[in-house]
């Protein structure tokens, strides 16, 4: 490894613990709450309202190199919809370090295996959709994007693997793969995500 790739990496790893940090703090914020009562508290979820809203979240344990565990929320998103709307909600928030943890909590777990998974995702991925998520909401409200087509046309709702193309200000529309994901009971998840 080149020592310039070397010292990319250590300061990736730096702003993921920085975020690692702010998370703690906003937890202890939070108090003695439970995961699904801090996600909500964060507006990571709509207040869950009977069965239209998510289900309890549960946790995903990401051990990382330097013996930290990582907790990043995982909510159950009952539909692709809802998924997309938290995507772009994590994307609009002013508090960019609590955007970040909301949109690792839309991740497919496959996505947050690691600690240089989650940096390249913050580097990459989340930069991206920060940038551009107001080209995908007419009106700055996270649930007004659309969605051009998807393949399947017509998906259903045994479906598991579903690509959407988000309509975009005077451009092609941009592809966002959702899929079930088995670790998460199943939730929907971003699988890939080039908004």
């Amino acid at each position: 490894m080149s020592d310039e790739l070397i010292t990319l990496v250590r300061e990736l790893h730096e702003k993921v613990d920085r975020i690692i940090a702010r998370l703690e703090t906003l937890e202890g914020d939070a108090g003695s709450a439970q995961p699904s009562e801090r996600l909500e508290r964060l507006e990571l979820l709509p207040a869950a309202s009977g069965d239209a809203g998510p289900a309890p979240a549960s946790m995903n344990r990401t051990a990382f190199d330097e013996g930290i565990d990582f907790e990043i929320p995982r909510a159950r998103f009952a539909s692709p919809r809802e998924l997309l709307v938290a995507l772009f909600r994590a994307a609009t928030l002013d508090d960019e370090p609590l955007g970040f943890a909301m949109f690792l909590a839309c991740q497919h777990t496959e996505n947050t295996e690691s600690k240089l998974a989650v940096a390249q995702l913050r580097s990459f991925n989340w930069k991206q959709l920060r940038k551009n998520a107001p080209l995908y909401l007419p009106t700055g409200a996270p649930d007004s994007f659309r969605v051009a087509h998807s393949e399947p046309a017509q998906p259903t709702e045994s479906e598991r693997k579903i690509k959407y193309f988000i309509e975009r200000d005077q451009r092609n529309p941009a592809p966002v793969t959702v899929t079930r994901d088995p670790a998460a009971d199943d939730s929907w998840r971003v699988i890939f995500c080039s908004l």
